[in-house]
C-alpha cells in the first residue's frame, strides 16, 4: 500500500483528508492527526479485508431496522444507504464504550449515510456506522442517529 497521507481539501464538515478512499469518499481525520495517521492504513486493510459490505448488512442493518422495520428487505435498505461522509481517528475508548470493557485503544471509522431512495426515507435521515478496528481485528461498533 501507497504512503498514507493529507491530501489537498477537506470533507463535508471540514476535516482534513487521507488519500484512502471508501467508496468514491475520501476519508478524513477528526482528532490525532499523527496517532491517526500511523494507524489508518493497517485498520484500513482490516475493514476491506474483512468486507465493509458484511459488517453492514450484518450489525448496521439489523440495528437500523430495529423493531418498526423487520419486515423491510435487507438488501434493499444497503442500496437505499447513500454514504457522504467517512471519518477515523485512532484513540483510547474508556472501559465504558470499549468492546473489550478495558480503557483500550481503537481505530474507528464512522460511515455516515443518509437515505438515498425511497425504500430507505421512512427508515432515516441521517445515521452513521461506526466501526472499531484493534490488532487487526473488527469489533462491533457504535451506530446512532445523526
Amino acid at each position: 500500500m501507497n504512503e498514507v497521507k493529507f491530501i489537498e481539501g477537506t470533507d463535508f464538515c471540514g476535516y482534513p483528508i487521507v488519500n484512502l478512499k471508501i467508496e468514491d469518499i475520501n476519508i478524513g481525520i477528526i482528532s490525532n492527526e499523527k496517532e491517526s495517521l500511523e494507524h489508518i492504513a493497517e485498520d484500513y486493510e482490516v475493514i476491506i479485508k474483512n468486507g465493509i459490505e458484511k459488517y453492514i448488512m450484518n450489525e448496521f442493518i439489523p440495528w437500523l431496522k430495529g423493531t418498526d422495520f423487520l419486515n423491510k428487505d435487507n438488501q434493499k435498505i444497503y442500496e437505499g444507504l447513500k454514504l457522504y461522509e467517512v471519518t477515523y481517528y485512532y484513540g483510547k475508548i474508556c472501559a465504558q464504550y470499549s468492546p473489550t470493557k478495558e480503557d483500550d485503544f481503537f481505530g474507528k471509522f464512522e460511515l455516515s449515510f443518509e437515505a438515498g431512495n425511497d425504500y430507505t426515507t421512512d427508515m432515516l435521515e441521517a445515521v452513521a456506522c461506526g466501526i472499531l478496528v484493534k490488532d487487526g481485528k473488527v469489533y462491533k461498533g457504535m451506530n446512532y442517529d445523526i
